[in-house]
């Protein structure tokens, strides 16, 4: 009988490389939610003005399984869920658990190159850990300003340089290969895109799982180092055209 690998790796969908098999499996776990998806989404929220929101219409862009769907009703109260991956099989599980949660989602396959969507159209786009596996994120967030409205805004949150470097991660999981975006890479992405990011609207986290020890230092009580920031976190508006 023939075994298929954990870290099996697929091939690149349109625009987008996908997740080793791995990886599929530990974007389901709770580990995933609560300290990557939960945390990530309640960093985004922090950097939003106080008293903005609830927005009408949020769009996450590739959405994967819904992992962000609980956090993303509870943070920001949309009328309407719309969320969109390239990848049939986690569009199928979404929808079944769109189903789940009542009928504020609506999941959709689509590219985020290619995004079905009229221009001006969604009040917060989330983009969680998208653009690493894209193969033109240049190209992703021209859609992504395209579709969001004059005064909505961009919530960015990825995974940088330092922590895809790291040997435990390219095991385990796939990105293009290319080169990957430092912070400050990814903030000049945004803002190349057409987007105004404030000086409280960027934020560099460096949480436990990112770090090459685990956290295991600060559970010491030894004082955190991050060299390069591993994970960033932006919030930003569209700048008029």
């Amino acid at each position: 009988m023939n075994s298929t690998p954990a870290n099996e790796r697929h091939p690149p969908l349109g625009h987008y490389v996908a997740e080793t098999r791995f990886g599929e499996w530990f974007q389901r776990t709770d580990i995933w939610r609560q300290y990557v998806v939960d945390e990530a989404i309640g960093e985004l929220a922090s950097l939003l003005p106080p008293g903005r929101g609830p927005f009408a219409t949020v769009l996450d862009a590739g959405c994967g399984e819904g992992a962000a769907f609980a956090a993303v009703l509870r943070t920001f109260g949309p009328r309407v869920l719309v969320a969109v991956d390239i990848q049939p099989e986690a569009v199928a599980a979404a929808g079944r658990l769109a189903t789940e949660l009542g009928g504020r989602i609506e999941v959709r396959a689509a590219d985020a190159c290619a995004l079905p969507f009229d221009s001006g159209s969604m009040d917060l786009v989330l983009c969680h850990q998208l653009l690493h596996h894209a193969t033109d994120p240049v190209r992703v967030l021209a859609e992504l300003r395209r579709v969001v409205a004059p005064d909505g805004w961009l919530l960015l949150a990825e995974s940088c340089r330092a922590f895809l470097r790291w040997w435990p991660v390219r095991l385990l999981f796939r990105h293009p290969p290319r080169r990957q975006q430092t912070a400050e890479d990814y903030a000049a992405l945004v803002a190349a895109a057409g987007f105004s990011i404030g000086p409280t609207s960027i934020m560099t986290p460096a949480p436990w799982w990112s770090r090459r020890d685990l956290g295991l230092g600060e559970r010491l009580g030894w004082p955190v180092r991050v060299p390069e920031a591993t994970q960033v976190r932006i919030a930003a508006q569209p700048r008029p055209r």
